[in-house]
């Protein structure tokens, strides 16, 4: 009685702030007893068959963030591997095609591009990153991850370059600035404004933002190669 007394309580304060006398009772349950709880609290709000694994919030967290890293380190792999194609006149799309037959690999999130930016795999990777150094351990292949991700969106201005010629003053329309259709631009999103300064003659970049809920503006940047 006292348990679903507990369930009734805590399914009526989802999404809001647990009462003190709940979140009380929650700390003082046995493993059990929880499993119980988390099953019946979101087990209806699940498709069938979908899995669902109750484990303490360390765990929880780490789950989330690691997967993201995971998939972070997945864009950054093809990227480099996209470099070396373009180095040894190879076909990166080949390549990716190629390797995600493999169904150990897959072919998500094997699209080379200038990076990944958004509001989820930036935070995530530098999250787990510091999580690591915080507990004494160096977590070197995000590092490295990270280092990629930052030099990829400079090499787009070097293949820029190599199309364009000169760039100062040219006009260059940036696609995908939102998450999805009717948000608004998302301000992470990986941008070649954020290769940094380097002449007086700023590019002149144009945002699309493909479905966004604000109309495309003008962003005035300093953009080089390198």
């Amino acid at each position: 009685a006292d348990l679903t007394d507990l369930l009734a309580k805590f399914t009526s304060h989802i999404g809001k702030r647990l009462p003190t006398d709940v979140t009380q009772k929650l700390g003082e349950l046995r493993e059990k007893e929880v499993n119980f709880l988390a099953r019946e609290v979101y087990e209806s709000m699940l498709a069938a068959d979908t899995p669902l694994i109750v484990t303490d919030y360390a765990t929880a967290e780490l789950v989330k963030v690691a997967a993201n890293a995971f998939l972070a380190t997945k864009i950054s792999f093809i990227n480099e591997i996209a470099n070396v194609c373009d180095a040894v006149g190879a076909d990166v799309v080949t390549v990716a095609s190629g390797m995600g037959l493999a169904a150990r690999i897959g072919t998500a999130f094997l699209r080379p591009g200038i990076g990944f930016g958004g509001s989820c795999f930036p935070k995530d990777v530098t999250a787990l990153k510091q999580l690591a150094g915080n507990s004494g351990y160096h977590f070197q292949l995000l590092s490295a991850v990270i280092e990629v991700n930052e030099l990829q969106k400079r090499r787009i201005v070097v293949h820029l370059a190599n199309r364009l010629g000169q760039l100062q003053g040219a006009r260059i329309a940036l696609l995908g600035l939102a998450f999805k259709p009717g948000t608004e631009p998302n301000g992470q999103i990986v941008h070649a404004r954020s290769v940094g300064p380097a002449s007086d003659q700023p590019v002149v970049l144009r945002d699309f933002p493909s479905g966004a809920l604000s109309s495309s503006h003008w962003i005035m940047s300093p953009l080089r190669p390198g």
